[in-house]
This record gives structure tokens, C-alpha cells and sequence, in this order.
């Protein structure tokens, strides 16, 4: 193990030394990874442990799961501590806990899992058969010693329950699936063996008890049979073929184990120098002088401090420099950077760096402020039909306006930027290990940057711990920079302070609506105005506006429709890609216009305007919205949404200070990059001469299943096992050119890019591979995926610019209380158009974990500043992103069965679905106010925090207070 005091400092054999604090992660020489540094906080559960006392007065062994950046030494005199890997490992034997957590399907990035997994083990440790509030305690946090909070890639699919372990040795034989836990219903595949015994659930016999040929499989419980939602498998598929089967995570077990190797886990190499990154203080100002003085005289900065002089080639684009030069836009902005022998050395350097400044103006935070001052990014993007003036002077009956704000969201994924970079001793080659999901694009910048060939670096991509849009990868350039610089390779990991304060995350949005209806309800004209905050320098923002403007008209047919957008220039870090691009703040504004009709006109508005049959979006392109209608339906059904509308408005008449919500909406998500050349795809595929194969492609692993799902398509075509095929990494070197895995498109293209790869080979595979090696038939093939044909014509105002949509619905249920602003989630149903899933387990996780990324994003997750722009929420003490207590109390994931629409992306759709909490939590307000008498006239703000819902509950003692709030 190895021990933090304050901020991280190196040791000679690369392990940490916190002399305050226990933490185990880049260790002694044996080497641990599994106990992950995420936050330093405490509130990330990456680094829980097992510390175990000897209880004097009991005279037994207790044992505790704690958090072990928080844990003083001092209390660990005559303690033992276990880390995950003294629970089980894949080399060895896999303890019951690890393994159903693995073959549960309850990792996905898994930075996070090891984390769970010691909870869970303390909890068999000291309660071999806990009781369900148990259960729920120890993975939500209520530990007696630390605090264990699991972020979203782990928290939404492992809450099973445990029964008393008979063997730890993995279970074999087919998935079957079982959906009970503590009064939550989340649909897990799980494995027999795993089941519990008795009459809690036991698989309905006329179901087979089995996923395969099974649509539908059945469960037997208290309350009856229950059918789960599963997609079926065509009965002619040959029961080797594993495509459209829930096959576990290509890492799952390793996930569970900690033995899966991220970045920063490669071991120290020799010579290995640390880099630490310079900021600014200052939110809009010219840099007067930099004094490096007291940071060169510091031991072990080994060279000078690395500026935007030091650069051989290109300092960024014009507007958006890698290091600042002459002025800086932004707090958090790279200055420069230091490094020395040790990452304390370079920590202590960065602190002795002064910089003085000379303020500028003006000084802009708000996105208020950047209209009032005309400071923006880009043109104005619009999108128009119909005759939208015409219509609201003519063709209505009401005219309602609005507002809607929606807060900006941090990517938090687990594993923040880091990088290794390794100069090789001739011809100025570079190998990068990343962490990024764009592995080609840090090849490129890295180039133009040091002025060095393309064809001497290559990047490699092991796995992502989360990325979201957010990794594209800066922080490898500079490490490349100093690499170049000092001869010798170079680690830079960022904190996640430094994480949060560096690097941008989700746009701000300020809407402004106007609509016309009828009385009955039927919209006749639409006009919706949207500016985006995208911080100081242009990013993606151009990109996310049309992104917005584009997907902002969801699922609804409106023949007077009008959308413009604009990304505003601040000065705050530049905001950027976030899973869903737009899309979960466009469409809010969309959705809470419908909301405000509904108001007037009634529940039925929704249907009333939705896409009905075959028809063209306001930018032209056809599309059939019959999966949508489909969805819509079975969600509607699925979720007894009108019986228990009624009974939701019963509670709210017996209950004052309590109030419940009931919503639903639907979606039409766009997949893909409005461009052909993004959609094009590699795949290499090498067959051994011992029957092995070597699978490569294109697309990056950051949790999503990518390289499982690549390994079940290459299977399918070849007609191999997948026990005989292997995925190494992602490599520039193997197969180039790559596009950022993004979108929600990276398993689909690299999917058919594998597929043409095994038309190449087909021939010889039939025949012995040796026979086919001494007929020298090449037995390595490449398969390229042109892309799919995707255009936008921004002057014409249409094109085709998506490949194919995504339909979903969601109804959820909450519960307010009008009292604290608290809520809790009652239910949650989702119906997704998943067509022929890949893998319907990993796929249903996506759509759970994008939900609850959403619903932090409505609901919980707000970023704060000071007055001169510092970011104050800068870890999960300040900043609260969904935990396993934030998960519906009944959670309901259903894939629409026997769709025909083609391969489709989950990823990102999910999000915005999310948005249901939030109006569940309208909902609830709005029946408050009635009842109070209150005009239900609002403007939405989001996220709907407790402090913003309980001001929007008027009543005596907010009377006291007038703050903004969700309504006004």
C-alpha cells in the first residue's frame, strides 16, 4: 500500500505518500491498481477499503468500508486493511461478490467497481445475510467510518440481492434474468445459479428460463408472474452466434478484480519525469510578467518551465492557443506548465510560479451579459417553415411566452485526464498512452504541434474511465511538448480540482419561447430562440448550436416553426462536447413550451402534436416515426400512466405538505455526425496460424462495451468463438485515421467495418488455417466502412444531415416535499427503439446510466462561481452528481421488441429522458401553487434543486425570502 499527506507526492518506485491520510493506488512494488485516486474527497467511493479492528468490549473483529483519502493514519494503529485485490482476482478464485457484479452486468467503465465491490464485502463481512436497508446502506454511502457515494457508471445495474455465497467459483451455463431488489425493479441479467432460492423469484416455467429464442422471459414472484423485457433472438439464429445476446462486459471480471490496467496504472518508467500545469487566476487579463525564479531553484525541476515559446510548431488555432500567449480569457487557462522528478517537486514548483497580471475589460460570466455586450462565437443559426407570423396573427386561439434556463453540467468522468508519454531514442518517435476518445486527433495536434511527422507517434488507447465528450485530449500535447523538450517520459495527471477548473463541460442555455395553439390544444405556431454559454473560445459551441437547432423540434409535427441559435463568448473555459451535444437543453425548451400548452389545454397536447405517419423534419429529410408512436404507446401502457395519473392526483388531496408529479415524454434522438467523412470506419482482423484471432478497430473502450460487442460481431462473421478472439487496445498504428468514438455511432460503423473485414477472409476460413498459411493466402484482412452519406446545407436550410433516429419515452413519478425541497423518485418506465441490439444487456446499462446522467443534469448537478469566475464546485462535495439513492424506486427499461430499424446507437439518447424527473418534479409544483392559488405562470430553471423547488412551493415562510426559483 502506499500512504497520501495533502496533495499527492511521488516516491522513488512511483507509489504516493499522503503521511495524513491512508490511500492505496499506484503502490509499493507489488503493485496494486485496484484502489483508484478519483476526487481526494472522499465522495467518489473509487478508493473504498476494508479496515478491520479488533473490538475490545465484543471482543470480535468489526469491520469497516472507508474511503481512504479521508482516513487519518493516526486511526489505523492495529488495523488491518483490504484492498479489492485481497478479496479475489481471475488469476486466482473470484469471490460471489465480485463475480455477480461482473456477470450482472454492473460495470461499465468500472474505475469506480472496486469501490463497490468493498462495500458490498464489508457488508457480507460483518452481516453474511444483510437485510435490504442494509444493502441499500452500504452502497449509498452510510458506512460508520468514510463515506462511500458510486458515481454514475456503477451504480444502476449490481443492487442485487445477496444470498448466503455456497462457492466462489464462477457459475457457468446460459443468462437468465431477474429483476427484484429492495422494493426497486431493475431489469438485471443475471445467471442461474444466482438466483434466489424459495418462492421469492424463481423463473416461470413456461418462459424456458432461458434468454435465448426468448423475447420475453417470465419471473414468478409475490405479486405474481411479471414479464421482462428483453429482445428476442431469431429462432433460426444458430445458438453460437452471439450477437443480440446479453454477453458479459469483455472486462466485466476484471472490471470487479481491479485488474483492469488504465492509464496511470502502467508502471513507472525509468527516467520518468512529472508534469503539473500553471493557471490562471485571472478571468480576463494580460499577462504582465511570469517570475520562475523561485520554481527553478526548487530541487528536482529538472528543466525550464515550459511556456508557449517553448513550442516548435503550432501554439493551438489563432482564437484557441494551448498555452496562453500575452493575455489569458479564463480562470483555469494553461499558462504554463513545470516539471520535475517527482509529481510533488512539480506541485511545489506550480505553487512558487508568479504571474502578474494587468486586468482587462470587460469581464464576462452570464450568457445575460454576453447578449448585452454582443459578444458571441459564431453567426446565428436558423432553421424556418411555414409562415410563423402569419400564423400567430391569424391561425390561433392563445399566445403564450416563456423562459427556460438550463445550467451548464461537468463531465465528472472517473479517471481524469491523464497521459504517458515515451520518447524513443531515434527518428523523434513518440509513443502516447491516453486516456482519450479521439485517439487520431491527439496524433495529429501532437504533430502540427512539435512540427514532427505524423508517422512517428502513435497513440494508444487501453481503456477510458468515462469520457462523455470531454476527453479529447490537451493534456497529451503538453506531456508530448516536455517529452520532446527533456529526452525523458513524462506522466501528467490531473487532479480532479484541476480537472474541474481546466476543462469545460455542458452549455449553459437561455431560451426564449413564443407559442400559438388552439383550444383544443393543437399547436399552430412555434418560435424559439436559444443562446448557449461557450466560454471563451470557439470549441465545438458553432457545432453544438446546430446540433441544437437541428434535433430542438423532438418528436413534434408543427407547421409554423421557427428556431435560431447562438453560442455567446464569456470568459469562462471553453465548453465543449457532452454526451448528447445539445440536444438535453434544446429540448427542454421544446418540451416545457408543450408543458405551458398542456397547462391551458390538457394532458392530451403531446399526442395531439407528435409526428403521425411518414413525413420530413424542418430540415427536410424524411423519416418514419412509427417506432416513436410505438414507443409512446408501450410506454404509456407499460406505466399505467392514466390509472395512476388518477391516483396521483388522489394523494395530492389528502396531503398539504406533500405533493406528488406525475410526466411522460417522448424522443426522436438523431445519431451520428451531420458530415460523411465521420461516419467512416476501419477494422484490421489477423488470423494465427493456431486458429487465434486479432481484432483491431477504430473505436475506443470508455465503459461503453465497444470491443465486447466488435468481438460478438466478428464471431458472427468468421464463425469462431469469441473465447478464440482478442482485442488488444486502439492504436494509431494498427488502424489510422480514426474518428473520435462519439456520437453514438462508434459501434455501428466499427461494427461494419469488422463485417467487411470477414468478407475479405470468408474464402479461406472454411479451410485449415495452415493449409490456407502453405497456400500463402494472406489470413490478415482490413475492412473499411465508407460511411454513411450525411450532409447539411446551412444556407438552403436543409439536407440529410443523420444517418437514422433513436425513439424513446419515459414516464416518471416523484414525490415532493413542499416542506424541504426534497424529492424522491417514485418510478421511472422507459420504452427505447433498440432495433436488433448488439448486446441487449450493455445496451439497456447505456440506457440507464444516460438517464441518470440526465436526470443529475435536471435535477441535482449545479456548477458555481465567484464573482470573478473561480469555479467553486470543484469536486463531489460541492458538486452532486447522482448516487445509487438517486435511482427510482421502481426502475423500468424496456427495448421495443421486433423493430426493423436499422443498427441503431443508444450512448447518448438516454440523456434527455432524464428530463421526466424534472417535470414529474413541475408537476408536483405546480399542483402546490394551485392549491395556494398561485399563478402556474413559470420559468423553468434548470437544475431543480431542493433550494429552487422549496421557494417555488409558496407559502407563509417563503413569504420571508424571494430568490430565484424554478417558478416565477
Amino acid at each position: 500500500m502506499a500512504f497520501k499527506k495533502e496533495k499527492k507526492k511521488s516516491t522513488p518506485w512511483g507509489g504516493h505518500y499522503h503521511g495524513g491520510n491512508l490511500f492505496l493506488d499506484r503502490p509499493f512494488p507489488v503493485r496494486l491498481t485496484g484502489t483508484k485516486y478519483a476526487c481526494g474527497r472522499g465522495g467518489c467511493g473509487a478508493c473504498t477499503v476494508m479496515v478491520s479492528k479488533h473490538d475490545p468490549v465484543s471482543r470480535k473483529i468489526r469491520h469497516f468500508s472507508v474511503t481512504a483519502c479521508l482516513v487519518p493514519i493516526c486511526s489505523l494503529y492495529g488495523a488491518a486493511v483490504t484492498t479489492v485485490e485481497g478479496v479475489g482476482s481471475i488469476k486466482t478464485r473470484l469471490h460471489p461478490v465480485q463475480e455477480r457484479i461482473a456477470k450482472s452486468h454492473g460495470t461499465q467503465c468500472r474505475f469506480c467497481t472496486p469501490g463497490m465491490v468493498m462495500s458490498m464485502y464489508t457488508l457480507l463481512r460483518n452481516l453474511p445475510q444483510p437485510s435490504e436497508e442494509q444493502l441499500m446502506g452500504a452502497l449509498g454511502g452510510t458506512s460508520d467510518m468514510g463515506k462511500t457515494l458510486h458515481p454514475p457508471e456503477a451504480r444502476w445495474e449490481v443492487c442485487l440481492r445477496l444470498p448466503q455465497p455456497t462457492s466462489s467459483q464462477p457459475s457457468s451455463g446460459p443468462p437468465s434474468v431477474v429483476s427484484e431488489l429492495h422494493h426497486k425493479t431493475v431489469t438485471l441479467i443475471i445467471w442461474p445459479s444466482l438466483l434466489p432460492e424459495g418462492d421469492r423469484w424463481s423463473l416461470h416455467p413456461e418462459s424456458g428460463g432461458s434468454v435465448i429464442g426468448q423475447a420475453t422471459p417470465e419471473i414468478k414472484g409475490s405479486q405474481g408472474i411479471s414479464r421482462l423485457p428483453l429482445q428476442s433472438v431469431d429462432s433460426h439464429q444458430a445458438l453460437q452466434d452471439p450477437v443480440g445476446r446479453p454477453i458479459m462486459h469483455l472486462s466485466g471480471l476484471k472490471h470487479a478484480t481491479g485488474e483492469a490496467i488504465f492509464c496511470d496504472d502502467i508502471p513507472t518508467v525509468d527516467k520518468e519525469l512529472f508534469m503539473a500545469l500553471v493557471t490562471s487566476t485571472r478571468a480576463h487579463a494580460k499577462i504582465i510578467s511570469v517570475d520562475l525564479s523561485k520554481a527553478l531553484e526548487l530541487p528536482g525541476v529538472v528543466v525550464d518551465v515550459i511556456t508557449a515559446e517553448d513550442i516548435p510548431g503550432t501554439n493551438g488555432a489563432e482564437d484557441d492557443r494551448l498555452l496562453a500567449v500575452d493575455k489569458v480569457l479564463c480562470v483555469g487557462q494553461i499558462v504554463c506548465a513545470v516539471v520535475a522528478e517527482t509529481e510533488a517537486q512539480a506541485k511545489r514548483a506550480v505553487e512558487e510560479t508568479k504571474i502578474a497580471y494587468e486586468d482587462l475589460e470587460p469581464v464576462i460570466f452570464t450568457i445575460e451579459d454576453a447578449i448585452k455586450h454582443s459578444s458571441f462565437l459564431c453567426p446565428e443559426k436558423k432553421l424556418e417553415q411555414g409562415n410563423v407570423e402569419k400564423a400567430f396573427e391569424e391561425e390561433v386561439d392563445q399566445i403564450v411566452e416563456g423562459e427556460v434556463h438550463v445550467g451548464g453540467q461537468e463531465h465528472f468522468y472517473m479517471e481524469t485526464q491523464r497521459v504517458l508519454v515515451i520518447p524513443k531514442t531515434e527518428d523523434k518517435e513518440l509513443d502516447i498512452y491516453v486516456s482519450t476518445q479521439d485517439p487520431a486527433h491527439v496524433q495529429k495536434t501532437v504533430s502540427s504541434t512539435l512540427d514532427i511527422p505524423i508517422n512517428r507517434i502513435t497513440c494508444h488507447v487501453k481503456r477510458v474511465g468515462g469520457g462523455f465528450g470531454g476527453k479529447v485530449g490537451r493534456p497529451a500535447v503538453l506531456g508530448a511538448i516536455a517529452a520532446v523538450g527533456t529526452g525523458y517520459p513524462i506522466r501528467l495527471v490531473l487532479d480532479r480540482e484541476d480537472d474541474m477548473l481546466i476543462t469545460g463541460g455542458r452549455h449553459p442555455l437561455f431560451g426564449k419561447y413564443k407559442v400559438g395553439f388552439m383550444n383544443s390544444g393543437r399547436i399552430r405556431a412555434l418560435d424559439i430562440e436559444c443562446f448557449i454559454n461557450g466560454g471563451c473560445t470557439l470549441d465545438d459551441s458553432e457545432l453544438v448550436t446546430e446540433f441544437l437547432i437541428l434535433k430542438m423540434e423532438n418528436a413534434y409535427k408543427i407547421h409554423n416553426l421557427r428556431f435560431r441559435g447562438r453560442a455567446c463568448m464569456t470568459n469562462l473555459p471553453s465548453n465543449t462536447a457532452f454526451r448528447g451535444f445539445g440536444f438535453p437543453q434544446g429540448t427542454l425548451v421544446t418540451e416545457s413550451c408543450i408543458t405551458a400548452v398542456a397547462a391551458k389545454c390538457g394532458p392530451s397536447v403531446r399526442e395531439k402534436n407528435m409526428y403521425k405517419t411518414v413525413d420530413k423534419t424542418i430540415y427536410k429529410q424524411a423519416f418514419n416515426p412509427e417506432p416513436l408512436i410505438r414507443c409512446w404507446n408501450e410506454c404509456l401502457d407499460k406505466s399505467s400512466f392514466h390509472s395512476r395519473r388518477m391516483q396521483v392526483a388522489e394523494f395530492n388531496k389528502k396531503n398539504y405538505w406533500r405533493k406528488r408529479g406525475l410526466a411522460v415524454v417522448p424522443m426522436k434522438f438523431s445519431v451520428g455526425f451531420a458530415a460523411t467523412s465521420f461516419h467512416q470506419a476501419a477494422a484490421l482482423v489477423h488470423i494465427y496460424t493456431d486458429g487465434s484471432v486479432l481484432v483491431t478497430h477504430g473505436g475506443n473502450e470508455l465503459g461503453q462495451g465497444i470491443h465486447t460487442k466488435m468481438l460478438q460481431v466478428a464471431s458472427r462473421e468468421l464463425k469462431v468463438p469469441t473465447s478464440h478472439m482478442h482485442i488488444c487496445e486502439t492504436s494509431t498504428a494498427t488502424v489510422p485515421n480514426t474518428i473520435a468514438t462519439a456520437a453514438s455511432i462508434g459501434s455501428d460503423v466499427n461494427g461494419r467495418a469488422v463485417m467487411l473485414a470477414r468478407s475479405l477472409l470468408k474464402r479461406t476460413w472454411e479451410d485449415w488455417i495452415e493449409a490456407a498459411f502453405e497456400q500463402r493466402i494472406s489470413l490478415s484482412a482490413t475492412g473499411y466502412f465508407r460511411g454513411y452519406e450525411a450532409f447539411m446545407d446551412w444556407e438552403k436550410r436543409e439536407g440529410d444531415p443523420f444517418p437514422y433516429y433513436v425513439y424513446g419515452a419515459a414516464s416518471s413519478e416523484v414525490e415532493v416535499d413542499c416542506l424541504t425541497g426534497a424529492h424522491k423518485k417514485i418510478r421511472t418506465d422507459i420504452v427505447m427503439d433498440a432495433c436488433c441490439s448488439l448486446n441487449p444487456a450493455i445496451d439497456i446499462g447505456q440506457i440507464e446510466g444516460s438517464f441518470t446522467q440526465g436526470m443529475g443534469l435536471y435535477t441535482t448537478e449545479e456548477l458555481k462561481y465567484s464573482p470573478e469566475g473561480v469555479l467553486y464546485s470543484r469536486g463531489p462535495d460541492d458538486y452532486k452528481i447522482p448516487t445509487i439513492t438517486d435511482i427510482p424506486e421502481e426502475f423500468n427499461v424496456s427495448l421495443l421488441p421486433s423493430s426493423q430499424t436499422p443498427l441503431t446507437g443508444l450512448g447518448e439518447s438516454g440523456m434527455f429522458l432524464g428530463s421526466s424527473v424534472f417535470f414529474a418534479i413541475a408537476d408536483a409544483v405546480a399542483t402546490a401553487r394551485r392549491e395556494r392559488d398561485i399563478a402556474e405562470d413559470f420559468t423553468v430553471r434548470s437544475p431543480a434543486t431542493p433550494e429552487r423547488v422549496r421557494t417555488a412551493c409558496a407559502d407563509r415562510f417563503t413569504e420571508m425570502v424571494r430568490d430565484s426559483c424554478l417558478f416565477s
